[in-house]
């Protein structure tokens, strides 16, 4: 197999350390988790700092799963100061279940190729040559591959986790499977889920027999969940899209056995959908008709019961240089009862301020009263502690906060792995 590789090659002499105002300075931003240093470590023709303020490049790099499998990495550049409004944007595709390594070497030379235009005006552009290695390749071609899978692709995932000590162990199995066709006009999903979780809480609970003796008693906990949905989306312009949703569904935790369902849907992006990564503003409308069979008897005394709701979203995104807004608010309600309804919101602020101070804000909540699905029969105290079913609750919340603040050097440290990850 040929392989092309494009090396940005740059030599440093020693009376270009004294001129660090012709670097460009560039502040660098990834999601928590990424190796950020390890990037900037192998960029070497710039000047990474801590300061935005005094940056010359903000370069923030983002991901969006856009299937089960594949990922697109974006990477924006935005101008700041003397080259402000020169922004830039980049991006690839990543296979999920290929090495990160992959996904690492080509986002570090997608951001060398992004820097170039920012460095044709400064003196040290004359130490950057491009090398394209591949000597067999003398002359120009076009190939036209024929794609034999037709834009299919499919994906199968296995995991176990298994943890126990003296007073407990737990088993968990998850399957996953998934065949799906993307296009611009057309996007195809079939997905499959399931997940058997096993407890066991060894010594629960005692009892004392008339003659003193001690039974100890042990606690089983067995929670399954079963999932297989289709979806076809069907683009309509830039701004609309139309399409349905079938789907099979069984969860012990919601008592539910067997849940079949099929949902016509429509949404309307306020923004082109060719700026999604950065801009959305879209509603999504749909009618669901669902038949329940569950596992007991529900506190409305139904077994079996053919349902209709219907629920309205709204979905807010915007992803700009100071930061990113992210929000979902949603309605829904029965048909044959309005009372039977549920509403809420949930959403993230991320904002880099000035000075290098920065603070992240999470949260959302909900307020329910279409719990149609819990078992007359309540739930055991066991049940009850350890959270494997549903109980009745009108609301739900969570709420997060950070802050981050940075100061000293506007250098970034000399990447020096030595004695990293000893747990010391």
């Amino acid at each position: 197999m040929r392989i092309i590789l494009i090396i940005i090659s740059y030599f440093i002499y020693p009376e270009i350390l004294l001129g660090s105002n012709d670097r460009l300075q560039v502040f660098f931003e990834c999601p928590d988790g990424c190796p950020k240093t390890e990037v900037m470590n192998e960029i070497k023709f710039v000047d990474f700092i801590n300061s935005k303020d005094n940056a010359d490049i903000h370069v923030k790099f983002d991901v969006i799963n856009i299937s089960q499998s594949m990922m697109k990495a974006e990477i924006l550049f935005f101008g700041i100061n003397n080259m402000n409004g020169t922004n830039d944007t980049l991006s690839f595709v990543h296979n999920q279940n290929n090495p990160e390594i992959e996904l690492f070497n080509t986002g570090v030379k997608t951001i060398k190729v992004g820097l170039m235009k920012y460095m044709t005006n400064l003196v040290d552009f004359d130490k950057i040559d491009i090398i394209y290695l591949d000597s067999s390749k003398t002359d120009i071609s076009i190939i036209d591959k024929v794609d034999k899978w037709n834009n299919w692709t499919f994906n199968t995932a296995f995991r176990g986790y298994f943890n126990g000590q003296k007073s407990y162990s737990i088993n968990d199995l998850n399957l996953d499977i998934s065949a799906e066709r993307i296009t611009e006009q057309n996007k195809i999903v079939l997905s499959g889920h399931l997940n058997n979780h096993a407890s066991i809480y060894y010594d629960y609970d005692s009892d004392t027999t008339v003659d003193g003796t001690i039974n100890e008693i042990d606690y089983k906990s067995q929670q399954s969940q079963n999932r297989f949905t289709i979806k076809y989306i069907r683009s309509i312009k830039e701004h609309i899209g139309v399409g349905i949703k079938i789907k099979y569904y069984s969860n012990t935790f919601n008592n539910i056995e067997m849940s079949l369902s099929t949902s016509p849907g429509i949404e309307y992006n306020y923004y082109p959908y060719s700026q999604a990564t950065y801009n959305r503003l879209s509603i999504l409308y749909n009618i669901t008709p669902m038949y329940n069979k569950y596992l007991d008897t529900t506190i409305y005394f139904h077994k079996t019961e053919t349902l209709f709701q219907h629920r309205i979203a709204c979905q807010i995104h915007w992803m700009k240089s100071w930061g990113t807004i992210s929000s979902n608010i949603f309605y829904r309600n029965y048909f044959h009862d309005f009372s039977k309804y549920e509403y809420g919101v949930n959403g993230n602020i991320s904002l880099n301020l000035i000075n290098n101070f920065s603070i992240e804000l999470f949260g959302g909540g909900n307020i329910n009263h279409a719990q149609i699905m819990l078992p007359n029969d309540g739930a055991t105290s066991e049940e009850v502690l350890l959270r494997i079913q549903e109980l009745k609750s009108n609301f739900e919340y969570f709420l997060g906060v950070s802050f981050s603040y940075t100061f000293g050097s506007s250098k970034i440290p000399y990447y020096n792995p030595r004695m990293d990850d000893w747990g010391w």
